[in-house]
């Protein structure tokens, strides 16, 4: 009854501005006047946006819940409640709510993406969006739009209008994932040649140092004859990170990655020297996990089919450890491969049991070869460096972690 009453005399004022407008316009035979003052007036109810005070000295809230203002109250908001939360913000001229909402700008929920012009008008006290519904679809300037519009009352008495395009925003481009990062290291395989240029000649083993420190500079670095990796440690700063059975194992540059997992093999395949080994460890990037191992093989009193057993065992380990190679690998080592020529000593069937399993070289260089699992690595810059007081050249190979 109440919202009924209301209604009644809103429109009852709307008729009476109408009237008065058309008889002015009339008196005045301003036809240009008339044809612009006439609807402005039709339409100012239902396009007012929503104003402010411009002070709380000019707008009280007893000013706020009247129906009419004077021109120092712009907040044109009706209200029947003191404690509604909503105060005028001079600054932007709309109405907000405490906590910064505003009623300038509603959202519109899903499929619908923009919003046009929001017009306000007024129901009952405590209208909800039902009596907002009811009211929008009587108003002939607005039933229409009202089954493409959304409501937001302020559980004040007023329903506000907005327009929500009913198309659905342009289809982006799904985000591209982002790329993992990619891990370059500087992979090196170095016979120290440690009797004769540890022990025997000590200069040598200081430009050995100096080769593997000024030159070489080494993130991984696989060793072959290095009686003790304590010293390089000391003298280079790199961590022994693998067991050093048979006098050969690994060694990384500090806090590059997490190292664990290190192990030793004996891959029956003895010489001369004794039992020959491969040593490994996992190393652990902040993205993904690779193994590297490393190996001397035998050199005297063994031929290539020795060397073939050892490759073959080799094998077996490294894709057990790796699960047939899901988990990326490299190699480094001293193959003693002569049974090739010259040219590629490596051109050995031990060293083709790798090529024909899941692997290629790298760089290769006399009897030294470095060696990277298939399709988990790009291969850079490679290297036949400088013997420095060693019998064997260091051999270098940037290797990318894919």
């Amino acid at each position: 009854m109440r919202f009924g009453i209301l209604f009644a005399i809103e429109l009852a004022v709307f008729s009476w501005e109408v009237a008065t407008a058309t008889e002015q316009c009339v008196a005045s035979e301003d036809s240009n006047s008339c044809s612009s003052q006439v609807p402005s007036l039709m339409q100012k109810q239902h396009k007012q946006a929503i104003k402010t005070m411009p002070s709380e000295e000019g707008c009280t809230s007893r000013q706020v819940r009247r129906r009419r203002r004077d021109q120092t109250c712009e907040c044109r908001r009706r209200t029947t409640r003191v404690d509604s939360g909503w105060k005028c913000d001079t600054n932007r001229n709309v109405m907000v709510v405490e906590g910064g909402e505003s009623e300038e700008t509603p959202e519109c929920a899903p499929p619908f993406h923009t919003k046009t012009g929001m017009n306000s008008f007024y129901g009952s006290r405590n209208a909800n969006e039902e009596d907002c519904t009811w009211m929008c679809t009587s108003n002939w300037d607005y039933k229409d739009r009202c089954q493409q519009s959304k409501f937001s009352t302020d559980g004040a008495g007023t329903c506000h209008l907005y327009d929500c395009v009913t198309t659905f925003a342009p289809t982006a481009a799904p985000p591209t994932p982002p790329t993992p990062p990619h891990f370059t290291f500087k992979v090196v395989t170095y016979n120290l040649y440690w009797w004769n240029a540890f022990r025997d000649h000590p200069w040598k083993g200081v430009n050995i140092i100096a080769n593997i420190n000024d030159v070489l500079q080494p993130d991984i670095l696989g060793t072959q004859e290095c009686d003790d990796p304590g010293k390089i440690k000391d003298d280079t700063g790199l961590v022994p990170v693998s067991s050093f059975d048979g006098a050969q194992g690994t060694f990384v540059k500090p806090s590059l990655v997490l190292s664990s997992n290190s192990g030793k093999y004996d891959i029956n395949a003895a010489g001369f020297w004794g039992v020959r080994w491969v040593t490994w460890v996992k190393h652990t990037t902040a993205s993904k996990s690779f193994f590297h191992f490393n190996t001397h093989w035998c050199v005297q009193d063994c031929n290539d089919d020795t060397r073939d057993i050892g490759a073959r065992n080799m094998l077996d380990k490294i894709n057990e450890l790796t699960n047939n190679l899901e988990t990326p690998a490299i190699i480094t080592g001293d193959f003693n491969a002569f049974g090739g020529s010259r040219r590629r000593r490596l051109n050995e069937k031990g060293p083709n049991e790798f090529l024909q399993n899941g692997f290629e070289i790298a760089i290769e260089n006399y009897v030294d070869g470095i060696f990277y699992s298939t399709g988990h690595w790009s291969v850079g810059a490679t290297l036949v460096g400088e013997m420095a007081g060693s019998d064997h050249k260091p051999l270098v190979a940037e290797l990318t972690l894919l």
